[in-house]
């Protein structure tokens, strides 16, 4: 490779553009990569985000139950647990790896427990049992001790995932700045130099010192042209 490059200027124009495609390839790939990552990030977060908004629905009427007992309200609450089951069998591995596998192992047994004393409450003759009201209520609130946690992770990991992307493109950045300064000042110097040397030794046979310029070049190609 050393031969190469201090025998052929062609050559090391051509590794320079070489080493533009090749960086542009990788810019190219590890955006991809980290662009797909946030993109998933941000399907994951919006997932979060219904999930966190059927909580807190469920909790709303789950309160409207407890104050008025009509059966209306335990109707839209049946809706919202449904869609959160539904979420949460859609997303079961985002979710377990946002809040923790033992977490979301947890949250799903609250969530159970919380839809099988629903069930028991929908029929009319428990609406005045009160151990069963305050354990849905129990449950209740630890669902929404969940749906906060996943809101404050979800917003964490948003946050990371931009600080990540903005991490790899300031790496590239910075690789390719100095990439470009230090081989375009290499070849720079490839190519001023020899012409330096062409023009006093064209200086030299105007006073009569040479009767024509000598191949003591290191590139081939100038080698070539002098001795044309």
């Amino acid at each position: 490779m050393k031969r190469i490059l201090t025998k052929s200027l062609k050559t090391k124009i051509f590794l320079l553009y070489a080493l533009g495609i090749t960086f542009f390839a990788l810019f190219l790939v590890v955006s991809y990569v980290t662009f797909r990552d946030v993109s998933d990030t941000l399907i994951m977060s919006e997932k979060g985000a219904f999930l966190v908004e059927y909580i807190f629905e469920m909790r709303r009427y789950e309160k409207n139950y407890l104050l008025y007992r009509t059966k209306e309200d335990l109707e839209t609450l049946r809706i919202y647990l449904t869609e959160t089951q539904k979420i949460i069998k859609e997303c079961r591995k985002c979710f377990s790896q946002l809040i923790g596998a033992k977490a979301f192992e947890n949250f799903e047994q609250t969530l159970k427990n919380y839809e099988d004393l629903f069930k028991k409450l929908e029929k009319e003759e428990n609406w005045d049992n009160q151990e069963l009201l305050q354990k849905f209520r129990f449950f209740g609130k630890e669902l929404t001790n969940y749906a906060e946690k996943l809101n404050t992770l979800r917003d964490k990991v948003i946050l990371n995932s931009i600080e990540e992307l903005k991490k790899w493109l300031f790496i590239l950045l910075i690789l390719f700045i100095f990439l470009v300064f230090f081989y375009g000042y290499y070849l720079y110097l490839s190519v001023t130099k020899p012409l330096e040397k062409l023009e006093q030794y064209i200086f030299q046979i105007i006073q009569g010192k040479f009767c024509a310029v000598p191949p003591d070049f290191e590139d081939k190609e100038m080698i070539l042209l002098v001795e044309a």
